[in-house]
């Protein structure tokens, strides 16, 4: 697992380093979904190498991506809150992180149901949330 990871990360940053991305944004335009999933996956990689700064900025631009592209209902938009949610959360902003949580739950129960996989993760990361919330406060 280690080694895929460090794999996935050269070929993300080699790819980007050539010019990759800027041709996926010519062929398809700016602000189609398929820029905005190469720029989710770049994000999850940096991410997951804690180079956290370098992914705030991709994950903000995924999110508006699909809200202007998929409408601000969809669940691809529900994703990429949860995941600028979940950056959030890693740096210990758990106030920017929970109306991201929020409104990411709201979007999966109306779109996917209360059932679905995607829309339990998010009630558990919102609940997760509130509990790093409280501890937070409890100890100032």
């Amino acid at each position: 697992m280690f080694w895929e990871l460090i794999y996935i990360t050269r070929a993300f940053i080699r790819n980007q380093r050539n010019g990759n991305d800027e041709r996926w944004q010519a062929s398809f335009g700016k602000d189609h979904p398929k820029v905005a999933i190469r720029l989710n996956n770049l994000a999850l990689v940096y991410k997951a190498t804690n180079r956290l700064k370098e992914a705030e900025p991709l994950y903000k631009r995924v999110a508006d991506i699909f809200e202007k592209s998929l409408g601000p209902e969809h669940p691809n938009v529900a994703t990429a809150l949860n995941n600028l949610a979940q950056l959030y959360q890693a740096t210990n902003r758990l106030k920017e992180a929970e109306p991201l949580t929020q409104r990411a739950l709201k979007i999966f129960e109306n779109s996917l149901g209360p059932d679905h996989p995607s829309t339990v993760t998010a009630r558990d990361n919102l609940e997760i949330l509130v509990i790093l919330k409280k501890a937070q406060e409890s100890n100032k």
